[in-house]
Order: structure tokens, then sequence, then C-alpha cells
């Protein structure tokens, strides 16, 4: 910023300063400066404007710096957040949808057959069902296999296919 002739200083770098921040873009760079021309204002209306021009326009562009980063670090935590909520809200979806396949595959399938595909659907390794359920991991791949087969055979699985296109 520099000294204007016409305008008295402290004013002609205010005046500079509202013409960096009447830029036609909003970014975190906009929003700083927009918030160190405030400052400017709440320093000179206390008395705690510094006298050198030069000092006066390192703290604004320090002040610019500093409040650029600190709404470019809002802006990601707003994104964040906005994430988060998104996620929450798909899982509850999914699981609210696992709770209706599992009360569907339990209507149609032998209640152990029907527990052991809504562990594998929600995720369990089938190393870690097996040992819950004490079978060896073989038996159990092949009793879920079994298990798979008997599902697809009924209505339900079959209409299940078809909407999946499995």
């Amino acid at each position: 910023m520099s000294i204007s002739p016409a305008i008295p200083w402290p004013w002609s770098e205010y005046l500079q300063l509202q013409a960096l921040v009447s830029s036609p873009f909003v970014n975190a760079r906009s929003r700083g400066l927009d918030d160190a021309a405030t400052r400017f204002l709440d320093l000179l209306a206390t008395g705690e404007l510094p006298l050198c021009p030069r000092d006066l326009q390192d703290r604004v562009e320090n002040l610019a710096t500093n409040h650029a980063s600190k709404h470019r670090h809002r802006s990601r935590l707003v994104r964040w957040w906005a994430e988060s909520q998104e996620s929450a809200d798909s899982n509850l979806h999914t699981t609210t949808e696992m709770r209706h396949m599992a009360t569907a595959v339990a209507m149609v399938l032998p209640p152990k057959d029907a527990q052991i595909l809504c562990e594998l659907a929600a995720g369990a390794s089938c190393a870690a069902a097996a040992a819950r359920h004490g079978m060896r991991a073989g038996s159990f791949k092949a009793r879920v296999s079994r298990a798979k087969i008997a599902f697809r055979a009924t209505p339900l699985g079959q209409e299940m296919r078809a909407a999946l296109n499995w």
C-alpha cells in the first residue's frame, strides 16, 4: 500500500485496503482482507494504529493472512462436519436396510443359517464367524454356501436377485 497525496494518511491506506476488499471473489483471502479492514477501523478508533506507514502495512498484511488462514480452517471444519453428517445419514439408512433384510432372511431360512448370513452381511470375516460358531473355516464356508443357495431358491431370494441383477 502506498500513501496517496490527495487523501491524508491513514485514510489513504484504508482506501487502498477497501479497493482490495471489494474483490468480485469470495474466498478465504477476501474474507481475511475484510476482517483486516474492520480491524484497521478498530485500531483507528482506539488510537492503537501504528504511526509508521510501513508498520501499518505489515500489520494489515499479517491480519489479512491470519484471518484468511482462520477462514480456510473453518471452511475445512464445515466441510468435514457436513461429510460426517452425510456419512452418518448413509450409515443409518444402510443399517435400517440391513435390519429389514435380516428380518426377511430370518423368515425364509432356518435361524442358524439366517444368523450366519446376517453376520457376514454385517461385515464379519468368515474366520471370525466360524470361530464364534465353533466350526472350522472350511465347514463354515460350505454351510454359508448352502445357506446362500437355499435363500436364492426362495421367492424373496429370487426377487432380490432380479432387483440387484445378481
